[in-house]
């Protein structure tokens, strides 16, 4: 009898054993990492406005293709194209909203027709007047959360700002040393830029990049803005424009990476998490490059003889004081928008700049 216990009491034991153990190799599997053929890869098609030459479309934009690239091992591929090649500039953003396009970089004040908040994007002039502020505004003041809220009601994801270059210099075929000077010179700009410039008499007009030289050549404007000294360089605008005026309207202004939220929604987390890091990255080097190629740029206009000219402190008062009439202006489109000019002012009294 003590013997057949013993059995029973050892056999028990073995039975219970034998349910702790894993029960199978498919089991290990589904409980392991993925096998080749479960591996998710993702081929994108990426539109910039930026065309050759550009430091940004040269430099910055591939080096983010490649770290993204690296970073996925090879789950999640570019195809770079420039300006114009797929879709025109300024439709950009309704491409990527609509599918046709997977990502772009442009900047917000193009979709400003469909999405009044975006004019935005670039930031407020005579507001942040460094980098680090203007991080502070987009990452922690909460400005870019509005605008993520605003793009995704047209199915975009603004995955990360560019921030970095000045925007709001003219360069032009005749001379502006002083606000006087812009009265009734045709100036080529975006978005809110043509109010403040309109404000002291100027006609605000807007065209492509591509086209900004031969309408001033032409003399079919009388100046333009692009942006940065580099961008002006990058068209050779210092060819038939051989007078530029400083300082910028907004010391530092951002374009942007935006996403068609579809194609956002079905990447893992974790190559969200990569795109997202990739971009912020590429915002530093858009800042650091475009520094460097600022200053060559400086030294190509005055070796091709352009005069630099400076607004007055009186003059910029001036523009200072208009752009924030146009802040007030702007805040009246809608919810998205007063709440950004109400983000901006809020911070710019905490730093000592607003009353």
């Amino acid at each position: 009898m003590k013997m057949n216990r013993w059995f029973i009491t050892v056999g028990v034991i073995i039975c219970l054993a034998c349910l702790l153990l894993p029960i199978g190799c498919d089991d290990e599997e589904e409980a392991g990492e993925p096998t080749p053929e479960q591996v998710q890869y993702f081929e994108w098609t990426f539109q910039t406005t930026e065309q050759p030459g550009m430091v940004s479309y040269d430099k910055v934009f591939p080096e983010f293709v490649e770290s993204v690239e690296k970073m996925s091992d090879g789950r999640l591929k570019h195809t770079m194209h420039p300006g114009g090649a797929l879709v025109p500039l300024m439709e950009i953003h309704n491409a990527v909203a609509d599918g046709v396009v997977e990502m772009g970089f442009s900047t917000g004040a193009f979709w400003a027709g469909t999405v009044p908040v975006a004019v935005l994007a670039l930031g407020l002039p005579y507001s942040c007047e460094t980098m680090e502020e203007m991080e502070a505004w987009y990452y922690e003041r909460g400005a870019l959360d509005v605008l993520r809220e605003a793009y995704a009601e047209q199915n975009v994801h603004l995955l990360a700002p560019l921030i970095g270059v000045p925007y709001g210099s003219i360069m032009s075929s005749e001379p502006i040393r002083s606000l006087a000077d812009l009265d009734g010179m045709k100036i080529r700009t975006i978005g809110y830029f043509g109010k403040i410039w309109e404000s002291a008499g100027a006609v605000p007009t807007t065209t492509d990049i591509a086209e900004i030289y031969t309408s001033i050549a032409q003399g079919i404007v009388d100046g333009a803005n692009i942006g940065n000294p580099a961008r002006f360089a990058a068209i050779n605008l210092q060819e038939v424009a051989k007078y530029f005026t400083m300082p910028p309207l907004s010391a530092y202004a951002s374009g942007e990476f935006f996403v068609n939220m579809d194609k956002w929604n079905e990447l893992p987390e974790d190559l969200q998490e990569i795109l997202t890091v990739a971009a912020q990255r590429a915002s530093t080097g858009f800042a650091t490059y475009f520094a460097y190629e600022d200053a060559e740029a400086l030294r190509t206009f005055a070796d091709a003889g352009v005069e630099i000219n400076y607004f007055s402190e009186e003059d910029q008062e001036t523009l200072r004081e208009a752009s924030v009439a146009v802040w007030d202006q702007l805040a009246q489109q809608d919810e998205y928008t007063e709440r950004i000019v109400d983000i901006t002012k809020e911070y710019l009294v905490y730093l000592g700049r607003l009353d």
